[in-house]
């Protein structure tokens, strides 16, 4: 997709791009450039693998649509392995390395975990994170500055919600005790809210949308709610939690303890704000981003769950891929892949 030139004053468009005019009058301290920002989760942050780092993130679409149309787009670059460890490492496929990494993150977290399901959010969040050797930090470089404001707002693991409602580790340590998530979320989730919405510390500054605004934009590019309906796929299971209802309602949900292991079913005491209400209603993200802003809207869909291969039958064919596999050395390998039998 071409869009506009949109860097004023800094020469050509990119070619195939169409020049636009820069809406409204400059803003006083923001540069006298076009503005865009994103919000969403994995898909808009660029986390590939279920693993977030910079050698994944530059590939992010937001960041290519950006690029082609001279947008200036600072990315929440991680470090190191990223987050969480990556299985392929050095060139090569170590799940080994990869799983003794993950013992010792989980050893890190657990205290914290543990503390937080059956006590609440602590007070002050140790930064257990930073003890474990290779586990990705967001870089020096793509720090949210005045010269270099950030662009990419999103958080993989975000649903719907969080782009309002979390700001801070703590807001979603919040839903740890709730039951409406895991312990496991912080070893992905929360050090990824310390990266992106607190510029790599502790303290956050803001939520997605909160940030976002606060930028001044011309173009939101908004691509959320795969975590509201995607979890239901990898679970194994449908409930209100893993499914987003699309109206207002009390939530029935699932809660694990993570000692035991065991679950019960939990129902919330009063209505929880369903998906519709989250886009659209009158405190929703569409209506907040017009009302407190001048931009654009460019509201992407999710991938059609269907092709998701955890939805084909077991003994037969793979079938039609939604994209092409090319291996490094230009070898297509779709087809063989396509006739692949899930065993």
């Amino acid at each position: 997709m071409q869009i506009a030139q949109a860097v004023a004053g800094r020469g050509p468009a990119p070619r195939g791009a169409v020049p636009v005019d820069m809406p409204g009058e400059p803003t006083p301290g923001q540069p006298d450039v076009f503005r865009m920002v994103s919000l969403g989760d994995s898909l808009t942050s660029g986390t590939q693998d279920g693993v977030t780092v910079e050698e994944r993130q530059q590939h992010a679409f937001v960041k290519q649509l950006a690029d082609h149309a001279g947008i200036p787009f600072n990315m929440p670059y991680l470090d190191g392995k990223g987050i969480p460890f990556s299985p392929f490492q050095d060139k090569s496929v170590d799940f080994g390395q990869s799983q003794r990494q993950m013992l010792k993150l989980g050893v890190a977290v657990a205290p914290l975990g543990i503390y937080t399901h059956f006590i609440g959010q602590p007070e002050w969040i140790a930064p257990v994170w930073d003890t474990v050797p290779g586990f990705g930090q967001r870089t020096a470089e793509s720090r949210d500055t005045v010269e270099h404001p950030q662009g990419n707002f999103a958080v993989p693991g975000s649903e719907l919600r969080h782009l309002q409602e979390t700001a801070t580790m703590g807001d979603y340590l919040r839903e740890v005790h709730e039951g409406l998530q895991g312990i496991s979320s912080l070893a992905q989730e929360v050090p990824l809210i310390r990266a992106t919405l607190g510029n790599g510390k502790n303290a956050g500054n803001g939520s997605q949308a909160d940030q976002a605004l606060a930028k001044d934009p011309h173009l939101a590019v908004i691509w959320a709610g795969a975590s509201d309906a995607y979890a239901a796929l990898f679970t194994g299971r449908l409930d209100d939690n893993v499914l987003t209802p699309l109206d207002d309602r009390n939530w029935t949900y699932q809660v694990t303890n993570p000692v035991t292991g065991k679950s019960h079913m939990q129902t919330d005491d009063g209505p929880r704000e369903g998906f519709r209400a989250q886009m659209l209603g009158h405190t929703g993200l569409i209506p907040r981003v017009l009302g407190e802003s001048n931009a654009e809207i460019m509201l992407l869909n999710l991938p059609d769950p269907t092709v998701a291969p955890i939805l084909r039958e077991v003994g037969k064919p793979v079938g039609d891929l939604p994209f092409r596999v090319v291996l490094k050395d230009g070898q297509d390998v779709t087809e063989e892949l396509e006739k692949m039998v899930i065993p």
